[in-house]
């Protein structure tokens, strides 16, 4: 059964790379200009030939498969490893196999961003209520620097299904950031109060140099601009993604 966990996550590997070549020629296509000519450069054979104008909606198609692929076979991978953590009584291959679960909840996020910049909704409308601190955790468990993210105190409110995994990916590429523009030993400290409007105020502290204030205007454009996707997309794709 180990030997079959390890070849689901092969697979996985190699749909998630077939699915960042699709994403970056997507976001990197052309726009549809009269007269316009790509830049000269070095011929990049990795890459499948441009798409055609036009086929954006159709490279968009191809990405949601892919990620939908890669989904189909990450909840199998998940599915056999449940099982394997449940029979280990080594300590020691216990570990490992909560570190291929890690890995394999990482890839699953991926994927799933790699649906939402396709323009396809991952969200079920019928999923159940989610608790703001079970948000939380399943954000924390799908970033690379878990361990140094710290809950403290969380109010006890429900998020609505429809909004639940949403909220969850925003809050992901959230501390996905927060942990990776601070200090590798410094901790990120996450919160979620109750205001007296009676909206929730979430508060993620961390000990990065921050953003200059022009800077701060900027993402915020992006953000509003509701997640067009550009040049600037490829190289900041969890903005992409919280905007979309």
């Amino acid at each position: 059964m180990a030997s079959r966990a390890r070849e689901l996550l092969d697979r996985s590997r190699v749909l998630l790379d077939r699915s960042r070549v699709a994403a970056a020629q997507f976001l990197t296509a052309p726009p549809k200009h009269p007269g316009y000519a790509p830049p000269a450069g070095p011929a990049i054979t990795e890459l499948p030939p441009p798409v055609a104008p036009g086929g954006e909606g159709v490279l968009a198609e191809i990405c949601a498969s892919v990620a939908l692929r890669d989904l189909n076979l990450l909840d199998q991978l998940l599915a056999r490893l449940e099982e394997l953590e449940a029979g280990e009584e080594d300590h020691h291959r216990l570990a490992e196999l909560y570190q291929l679960d890690h890995l394999a909840t990482r890839l699953r996020r991926n994927a799933e961003n790699l649906r939402v910049l396709a323009g396809q909704d991952t969200a079920d409308d019928a999923a159940r209520a989610t608790s703001v601190l079970d948000l939380m955790r399943a954000a924390m468990s799908s970033i690379n620097h878990y361990a140094r993210i710290t809950i403290g105190r969380v109010v006890n409110l429900g998020v609505v299904g429809f909004a639940a995994e949403d909220l969850g990916r925003v809050l992901a590429e959230l501390f996905d950031n927060a942990a990776n523009q601070s200090s590798p030993s410094s901790p990120v400290h996450v919160s979620a109060h109750l205001t007296e409007q009676g909206s929730v105020l979430v508060r993620i502290e961390d000990e990065g140099i921050g953003i200059p204030a022009d800077r701060v205007g900027d993402l915020n454009a992006r953000l509003a601009a509701g997640g067009d996707l550009d040049d600037a997309s490829a190289r900041h794709m969890g903005l992409a993604v919280v905007a979309r």
